[in-house]
């Protein structure tokens, strides 16, 4: 036998006893598609990362979902899952957490976006 035949096939290959390859569980390669199309499907592998394309559902409403990548994660056994939305070009950050249902997505305030959430809420810089 070799290594290969014991190895992951995909980042979706669910096998049991086979070693992670690169590119297995996104890193050295491209991200797949987020299965189904669909980021409250809740049956994926944590600690990965998936593309998201036209057409994608939950994800946080009236962002660009085409070419924008989801980083999922999961407490231990908890089942509490967190995914992290990555919106393709501009780089806007949105969080949200499952712990039985979907909580709403937040949106990440980061230097390059606070003061125009803060000019927004506080009415700053309008005429």
């Amino acid at each position: 036998l070799t290594l290969k035949s014991k190895g992951q096939s995909s980042q979706i290959d669910g096998s049991t006893g086979v070693f992670l390859l690169p590119g297995a569980f996104g890193l050295g390669g491209l991200s797949p598609a987020f299965p189904g199309n669909d980021l409250n499907n809740t049956a994926v592998n944590y600690g990965s990362t998936w593309g998201t394309s036209t057409g994608c559902l939950n994800a946080p409403a009236g962002w660009n979902v085409q070419g924008s990548i989801v980083k999922v994660d999961v407490w231990q056994t908890s089942g509490v899952i967190q995914q992290t939305f990555l919106e393709h070009i501009t780089g806007r950050t949105a969080r949200r957490a499952y712990g039985g249902t979907w909580g709403a997505w937040d949106t990440v305030i980061t230097t390059s976006n606070s003061s125009l959430i803060l000019n927004s809420t506080l009415g700053y810089g309008k005429a």
